[in-house]
């Protein structure tokens, strides 16, 4: 599960479930560098060599527009 974080460090976290559910990870920081909270519509995929994708939209900084950002990462339980 992966989700916009709007609290400080606002950015990306996920959690990871090996049960269906009934139990979570402790939060992963994808990324910890948000500056406004306006983020989100978040996705993530597993890749074939076993690291997730994520893939959201976010207004930077110092831009009037969204852009649309992704980062590659792995759980290491």
């Amino acid at each position: 599960m992966s989700y916009s974080y709007r609290r400080s460090p606002i950015g990306i976290q996920a959690r990871v479930s090996e049960d269906s559910g009934k139990s979570w990870s402790d939060p992963i920081s994808i990324t910890s560098d948000g500056v406004t909270g306006d983020m989100g519509y978040l996705s993530t995929v597993e890749a074939t060599d076993g690291t997730m994708i994520t893939v959201w939209y976010e207004v930077l900084k110092g831009s009037p527009l969204a852009q649309l950002r992704q980062a590659r990462w792995k759980w290491l339980p």
